[in-house]
């Protein structure tokens, strides 16, 4: 009786176009992996889709729908709620016009594959500020004759042109391909990256995280060994390999990491 309480509840929440979400109505609520606020205080998703404006209103659909729903059900068990007969004809009327739709999108949707960011979630113990840590690539920064120098496994590179600023990703071993790369040598972490094929294998980069609009952990020398899917070769992503799934992930656990990458010429 409960839970059919409840499911009425929720369909009368949802029928009723007065109701405004916003996020106050969720005080237990926590943004997910990868979604961030920008500076004006807008919460955006992994994906830079718009979830909640500075006011705390809720624009996006289906996280106000998780609102409706938990407000509804929270109601429904203090078992104070009197729904008339007409509410009722009137939510189950709109709750079939909503499954229609949806069967009828779902027959439409296709599905995305080759996403880089689409990692799990790791079983390590590490902290994110662990994994961070660990993933730093050992790399010296000097100034020489007035120039930038990045001494890197025992060579020198300056910066020699911008490739632009780009998105970073990171990636892991996999049961399939395990360290496997494009190459053909063995992925190395936080030295090897994949990047779009207009930029050839073997070319070396510098990353430079101050470029973008959030600060990056991800400054260094890298090598690239490795291509990848649509994100990286449409979208112009950078995925950076590292040793374990943690690691990878915390790439975008707090949103999007961005660096300007700078092709590097190796000096003496």
């Amino acid at each position: 009786m409960l839970w059919g309480a409840a499911a009425l509840v929720c369909l009368i929440v949802l029928a009723r176009p007065s109701y405004a979400a916003n996020i106050s109505e969720l005080p237990d609520f926590r943004p997910g992996p990868g979604d961030h606020y920008d500076v004006s205080g807008r919460l955006y998703s992994l994906d830079g889709k718009l979830l909640v404006e500075a006011d705390g209103e809720i624009v996006d659909t289906e996280l106000a729908l998780e609102i409706k729903n938990r407000a509804a059900l929270a109601a429904a068990s203090g078992l104070g709620t009197t729904v008339s007969a007409a509410e009722v004809e009137e939510a189950a009327a709109q709750a079939q016009t909503a499954e229609a739709e949806e069967a009828g999108q779902a027959q439409e949707t296709s599905v995305v594959t080759d996403t880089p960011a689409e990692i799990p979630a790791g079983t390590e113990e590490n902290s994110g500020e662990a994994a961070a840590e660990a993933a730093q690539p050992a790399y010296q920064v000097s100034d020489e004759d007035g120039r930038t120098v990045y001494s890197y496994e025992g060579k020198k590179y300056v910066a020699a042109s911008s490739y632009g600023v780009h998105k970073l990703s990171g990636y892991c071993p996999t049961p399939e391909y395990g360290r496997g790369t494009f190459s053909g040598k063995e992925a190395r972490s936080c030295h090897t990256i994949a990047v779009a094929s207009d930029l050839p294998i073997g070319t070396m980069v510098i990353l430079k995280g101050t470029s973008g609009p959030y600060p990056s952990d991800y400054n260094g020398v890298y090598c690239v060994e490795d291509r990848g899917g649509y994100y990286i070769e449409q979208e112009g992503w950078i995925d950076i390999f590292f040793d374990t799934d943690r690691e990878a992930a915390h790439v975008t656990d707090a949103g999007w990491n961005y660096a300007e990458v700078w092709v590097a010429k190796e000096v003496d």
